[in-house]
């Protein structure tokens, strides 16, 4: 039996494609059926999906293209382990002209509010730039971030979504 044969982890689907493939002609739906009728389904539980999101690109432009000379804040997130499965999230704002990181933050979770306080941060001891430039990532296409930079009237620059520096 295909379904015992392969650990008790094929469905429907998969036995279906299985025998189609070695000739026998049968609908997905009979297999579900008779799968039901014998009371086996599959062992295995469904992948995991990152959940996406989708983003407009027109709505999100690259300011800072042809802007050689204007005041720039460049920023990224990314991860660091701690110790086996323990992780932090390391937000980072950096000036490429004087090649200084000039705040970061520390945090458990992946959020908005990491982005917002390493913001608040550099504005508290350094020059408000012209453009703030980041990814399109979730944290930094947040209402709370893009709240934050046009209250201190800075342009949000995007790059491509990853591709911050």
């Amino acid at each position: 039996m295909i379904w015992e044969n392969n650990y008790r982890a094929y469905g429907y689907p998969r036995i279906t494609m299985v025998l189609r493939k070695s000739g026998i002609c049968v609908g997905s739906k009979r297999i579900l059926r008779l799968m039901r009728e014998m009371e086996i389904h599959s062992l295995m539980n469904r992948r995991f999906k990152k959940p996406g999101t989708h983003v407009d690109h027109s709505q999100r432009p690259n300011l800072i293209k042809h802007q050689p000379n204007a005041m720039i804040w460049r920023a990224d997130i990314t991860y660091l382990e701690l110790r086996p499965g323990t992780w932090v999230y390391l937000s980072s704002i950096y000036e490429p002209k004087v090649h200084q990181v000039l705040a970061f933050k520390i945090g458990r979770q992946m959020e908005a509010t990491l982005v917002v306080e390493t913001i608040n941060k550099a504005l508290e001891c350094h020059q408000k730039p012209q453009y703030f430039y980041s990814d399109m990532g979730s944290q930094y296409t947040s209402n709370e971030v893009e709240t934050l930079l046009e209250r201190h009237q800075i342009s949000h620059s995007y790059s491509k979504q990853g591709y911050p520096l």
